[in-house]
């Protein structure tokens, strides 16, 4: 349990107003280690209710800062832990300092009539309570039994029950205690009683001639020595009378003005008088006599005379009203050639004029009647079509007017009843090459069933060799036409089969992550007599080539089929390939044409779920299982277009996200190719990127290939160039050197070096002795030896159709080298280099280098510094 030092002792602290409180709980030990909460009584301290105090160490410590007398009390500390508790507890007492309240002076002047009652009060307070001392100038005063001065019990008020003369003088009150002392002083006066004294002399008169007054005054309490009380004087202290002196002169002053005269004339410029007189009162006694003149004059009507107004001239006709059907032109003037000014007179008439123009007839556009009832389907059972009409005629298009829009045919399927033949199985017809080698063309057999509410595509390649295991994990791009026709329809969407009765063209093409591309065409020829689809495919395009032993998977995916026109599709999705728990992400769309009788889908967009998907390979049966389940149902829950689409009549216009830059992701190096209801970002011939929104790159072919010349390779941006040594040519193949041509063109000029085949050939060999020369200068001469019916290939090099071609040792042996190394191919020999790149960095097959590569030209990249040397950087 927690131990506390000096249990059980009760701690008083005693704190002045306005200091900083601290409490320690001295916790000394206990385990687990105790939590420590402090109370005021039986009220918790926190922090949330109290914002201004602070807990350290624990909560060992408790501060509160600017005290005052609410901060006083009985504190506790408690330690808790799962063993057990204790407390300490603290009396805290807060002195405050004996003041008096705000709106009492330190000073104070007190008068009190004689013999009346006067209060002296000390109201000053204090923690603990202070005690009061009263001093009269100095000295203290004691209470004393029938005196004069009374002191109140509390010592707070000081009483002179009878005031003297002898109680006048400077009163004090002390309070005191452990915190301060305060002090309040009192002047107090004692009033007597006063008399008036006698009164003055008159003063001089208030003016020097006229009526003026003069004055006398006397004071109350005159001869006092003391305070006197004004109160006991009566009468007034001040006596006024009148004084004559001589007459005063009398200044003359102006009269009120008359009233203006009439103007001199009625309009233009005028003038009018007025008249004053100087009597007012009239100058006496020597006064002065007016200043200024008793006349005044001003110009009067000065505006100009009346000014009649007159038209302008009228303004061109206005644009007619309306194109055709009587239309009105107006026209307009204005009273301002001159304005009526002054009076004047405006102008008569009218400042409008109208006139009729375009009076020939408006064009009527013609307008589609109602549609007539549907026609009969065009079948008893299976895939039908019904057809219903309307005509331009309400109104037809009158007077040039523009005729109707749209179709006046609507044809829509119908199934009165089911024939039957839905197809329970599909054969496959392919044929085609992959990765530039041709497959030899096969029948795949498919099988279709229900599995609830969902449709089962199965099919099983027999006799598959080992070299195309590697690009069946793509099955499924062959057989995606099987389960779109065969799909279950749900939401009364329609799959392949009811929409085309099996008779479609497709193209699909697949762009792979890893920068190959695939294209396969299906063609549907309907079902045959024993209800099979037919199928015919070409297959043509790369694919990432995976191991025969991989574990393979295809995530479910997802495909929207738009309706682009009344007899075709288009469809689009997104996936990843899962190879050994690695992805490669790849897309594809599909195009779709079927014949036009066919009608078009319930909704504009159906959405094909793809499921359930799983392939085997076998490579001891030498087999290939695979099997996938399809449903098929509207994409949104009203009928509309997705985005890149613009939905029309014939739903055939769409957005070519390839005009503005803004509405493609493709990078500023790669080529946007706009298809339907989206875009395809591709590089130029000999340049790859890694995705949508990647810079281009040129390929190295020389790198990736080593073995494609067969003695030096150069690369070049988008291509390469096969060199060849001194003594060599290059073959028409542009890959391989030879050394015949030169040995032939140099013993027998003029024997022909070329087969009926246009390749050079070897039937005799020569060698020489080693020599170079420059390529300028005829070779000299030298001894050399004839060996005929053998030729022999110097060391790391082999004999291919007659030639000697390089062998590549990188290829044959991939692991000639470390992980850290990088192979490199050279003429009879290899080379291994350390070549380690830093993280973050990739290797630039151009270069060599390590460098970062940035998505976008201009962004500026901090260099980063390597052991290994040169490192570089690409925008």
């Amino acid at each position: 349990p927690p131990v506390m030092a000096d249990m059980g002792e009760l701690n008083n602290i005693k704190v002045t107003s306005g200091d900083t409180l601290v409490l320690q709980c001295n916790v000394t030990g206990g385990y687990p280690h105790p939590h420590i909460a402090w109370y005021k009584g039986a009220m918790p301290v926190t922090t949330e209710k109290w914002p201004h105090i602070t807990l350290k160490d624990h909560n060992r410590t408790l501060v509160i800062p600017n005290v005052s007398t609410k901060h006083g009390g009985k504190y506790f500390c408690l330690a808790s832990n799962m063993a057990g508790d204790k407390e300490q507890s603290f009396t805290v007492d807060i002195e405050e300092p004996p003041e008096a309240p705000p709106d009492v002076p330190d000073k104070s002047n007190l008068t009190v009539q004689l013999h009346r009652r006067l209060v002296l009060k000390c109201p000053i307070t204090g923690s603990p309570q202070p005690k009061i001392t009263w001093y009269k100038e100095g000295n203290s005063i004691e209470k004393q039994v029938g005196s004069n001065v009374h002191i109140s019990s509390d010592g707070k008020q000081l009483h002179l029950m009878h005031a003297l003369i002898k109680n006048t003088g400077n009163y004090s009150c002390v309070a005191e205690n452990s915190a301060g002392a305060k002090e309040l002083q009192f002047q107090v006066n004692v009033e007597v009683p006063a008399e008036w004294g006698s009164w003055s002399s008159w003063s001089d008169c208030t003016v020097t001639c006229g009526l003026g007054e003069q004055y006398r005054i006397r004071v109350c309490g005159e001869d006092a020595e003391t305070i006197v009380d004004e109160t006991n004087c009566q009468g007034e202290s001040k006596e006024m009378q009148s004084c004559h002196m001589s007459e005063c002169p009398v200044d003359g002053a102006w009269s009120e003005w008359t009233d203006w005269t009439s103007c001199s004339v009625s309009c233009g410029r005028g003038t009018r008088r007025r008249y004053r007189k100087c009597n007012n009162p009239v100058p006496a006694y020597g006064g002065k006599p007016c200043l200024g003149s008793d006349g005044q004059q001003e110009y009067c009507n000065q505006m100009t005379c009346p000014v009649n107004g007159k038209w302008s001239d009228w303004s061109i006709w206005s644009p007619c009203s309306a194109t055709c059907n009587n239309g009105t032109q107006i026209r307009y003037r204005r009273c301002n050639n001159p304005p009526p000014a002054f009076g004047g007179k405006g102008c008569s008439g009218t400042d409008r004029e109208s006139k009729e123009c375009n009076s020939y007839k408006c064009p009527v556009n013609g307008q589609w009647s109602s549609w007539t009832e549907w026609s009969s389907c065009s079948v008893t059972c299976g895939h039908g079509s019904k057809r219903r009409f309307r005509a331009c005629t309400n109104p037809p298009p009158q007077f040039k007017g523009a005729p109707c829009r749209g179709e006046n045919l609507q044809i829509e399927k119908c199934i009165p009843r089911s024939c039957g033949d839905v197809p329970q199985a599909a054969s496959l017809r392919v044929k085609g090459s992959l990765n530039g080698e041709n497959l030899p063309e096969d029948v795949i057999a498919a099988n279709i069933s229900d599995r609830g509410p969902r449709r089962t595509v199965s099919a099983r390649v027999k006799d598959i060799i080992k070299k195309q295991a590697r690009w069946f994990p793509y099955l499924p791009f062959i057989l995606s036409p099987v389960s779109w026709n065969t799909a279950y329809e749900v939401d009364e969407a329609n799959n392949g089969y009811t929409l085309t009765n099996g008779n479609f063209r497709q193209q699909s093409q697949i762009e792979f992550a890893t920068g190959q591309e695939l294209i396969v065409r299906h063609v549907g020829h309907g079902i045959d007599d024993t209800g099979v689809l037919q199928v015919d495919i070409e297959v043509n395009g790369e694919v990432p080539l995976v191991q025969p032993e991989a574990s393979i998977s295809i995530e479910p995916f997802e495909e929207d089929y738009v309706q682009t026109s009344p007899n075709s599709l288009y469809a689009y999705s997104t996936n990843n390939l899962n190879v050994d728990g690695r992805k490669l992400p790849y897309s594809w769309n599909n195009t779709v044409s079927y014949e036009n009788d066919q009608g078009i889908m319930p909704y504009l967009v159906e959405k094909l779920s793809t499921r359930d998907i799983d392939m085997e390979y076998d490579p001891d049966m030498q087999e290939m299982t695979y099997i996938t389940s399809t449903v098929i149902a509207r994409k949104f829950d009203r009928d509309q277009c997705p985005e890149g689409f613009i939905s029309d009549e014939t739903h055939q216009h769409y957005i070519d996200e390839c005009q503005e830059r803004q509405t493609n992701r493709c990078h500023y190096t790669q080529i946007c190719e706009n298809l339907f209801g989206s875009y395809r970002c591709f590089c130029h011939p000999g340049y790859k990127s890694k995705g949508i929104g990647k810079r281009c790159l040129d390929i190295n072919e020389c790198a990736e290939n080593p073995s494609i010349c067969s003695h030096q390779c150069r690369n070049v941006k988008g291509s390469y160039k096969c060199l060849c040594p001194r003594g060599y040519v290059l073959m028409e193949d542009g890959r391989t050197c030879s050394g015949l041509h030169y040995w032939n063109e140099y013993l027998n000029p003029n024997t022909d070096k070329t087969n009926s085949n246009g390749v050079h050939s070897l039937q005799t060999s020569y060698r020489q002795n080693t020599y170079y020369h420059d390529d300028n200068e005829a070779p000299p001469p030298q001894p050399y030896i004839t060996i005929e019916d053998t030729w022999n290939c110097p060391e790391g090099f082999e004999p291919v159709n007659g030639l000697c071609k390089d062998i590549d040792e990188c290829t044959t042996s991939p692991h000639v080298c470390n992980v850290d190394q990088t192979c490199i191919n050279i003429k009879g020999s290899y080379r291994c280099l350390e070549t380690p790149c830093p993280t973050g960095y990739e290797r630039d097959f151009e270069s060599r280098n390590c460098v970062q590569f940035c998505d976008e030209p201009g962004v500026n990249v901090k260099m980063e510094h390597f052991l290994l040397k040169p490192s570089v950087m690409l925008c």
